[in-house]
């Protein structure tokens, strides 16, 4: 088979491997398209301490089932060869405590980091992940979706575990979204189902704005915080009173220490997007957050429930759009700068 082997930085080779042999309980699932994440540019650019290269990464991934292995004492997830499946990359342990309360598990073990991504033909799900992470997709599929469609059922999915970390939220609020990517664009989308009537979308780059401006409701404000003032922005859209959800959907430090200012009284921030190595220290005014009573959430990951949720939504139309780029596993270099650059919402590698 063919895989795109990550052998340092920025650099993908085209290798042919092996199609992986299945041990008992496995399945080997066929790759139809497998979508690049914001963890995989920072996992190309500057490497992971998860990850040992070279190494065959990507983890936002739909295929077929190919072959399943058990010799009867095992379950293939009642899942038929030939099922059309998203495969959910986290595989929870089932038996930690976060695991027993229906929590997401802190020892999960992941496709794509613990074991050979989507960037390739063919994958394996392993033994203990086939009951849980396979996720079939509708058959047959609502008119004019494409299976590649459902790779954003992980990426939705934590945005969907990001809004639950937060809590209750103001009825008729506002919320501030910084970073106009597929998940910025997911989640403006969701505030707005939680009720909040004003919400704006930031970004620096003009042509990432003008790419959600397509696939957003009218009513989602989008600010060129390169060319304005974020914080004169923020007290213009709010009349002062800054805005009740502030999500820093970016890896940049000086969001992060922005974003108290943005934030009203009672305000709730969530940061989304981790950062690089070696930038991952921020210092911000604290007093911001004591006098507004605001509070500061992390979040990052799903859990299962959340990937089914996921799915039902997409099946929905609630996505549309949004994969808006796709290459072969050939030019997989060509497609990461491209996401680099901000030229697309959600590029999608088709093996």
């Amino acid at each position: 088979m063919r895989a795109a082997v990550l052998t340092g930085p920025e650099i993908f080779n085209i290798t042919e491997l092996p199609i992986p042999r299945l041990k008992n309980g496995e399945v080997l699932i066929r790759v139809r398209a497998c979508a690049i994440c914001g963890t995989d540019l920072r996992i190309f650019r500057y490497g992971h301490p998860k990850i040992e290269l070279p190494a065959v990464i990507g983890h936002e991934i739909v295929g077929v089932v190919e072959k399943t292995e058990s010799d009867g004492s095992t379950s293939s997830g009642g899942v038929a060869v030939g099922t059309q499946v998203m495969v959910t990359p986290g595989i929870p342990c089932g038996s930690c405590d976060n695991c027993l309360r229906g929590r997401f598990c802190t020892n999960k073990s992941s496709i794509g980091y613990q074991y050979p991504g989507g960037f390739a033909e063919y994958l394996v799900v392993p033994a203990h992940g086939v009951n849980t992470n396979l996720f079939p997709l509708p058959n047959p599929l609502p008119p004019d979706q494409r299976p590649g469609d459902y790779t954003l059922a992980e990426p939705l999915a934590c945005a969907l575990n990001g809004l639950e970390q937060l809590g209750e939220l103001p009825l008729s609020g506002s919320a501030l979204i910084v970073g106009a990517g597929a998940i910025g664009v997911m989640l403006a989308k969701l505030l707005l189902r939680r009720g909040l009537e004003r919400v704006a979308v930031a970004d620096l780059a003009a042509a990432k704005l003008r790419l959600a401006g397509r696939v957003v409701p009218p009513e989602i404000l989008l600010i060129d915080n390169g060319k304005v003032d974020l914080q004169e922005q923020t007290e213009k859209i709010t009349q002062g009173k800054g805005f009740d959800v502030v999500v820093v959907a970016c890896s940049s430090p000086e969001v992060q220490e922005q974003a108290p200012h943005l934030a009203g009284l009672y305000g709730k921030i969530l940061y989304f997007a981790g950062l690089p190595p070696g930038r991952t220290s921020i210092r911000f005014d604290s007093n911001a957050l004591h006098y507004k009573l605001a509070s500061v959430h992390g979040t990052y990951g799903s859990t299962l429930y959340q990937n089914r949720e996921a799915m039902r939504l997409i099946a929905s139309g609630f996505t549309r759009g949004i994969c808006d780029s796709s290459y072969p596993l050939d030019r997989i270099n060509e497609a990461f700068q491209k996401a680099i650059s901000g030229h697309t919402l959600k590029t999608i590698i088709e093996p």
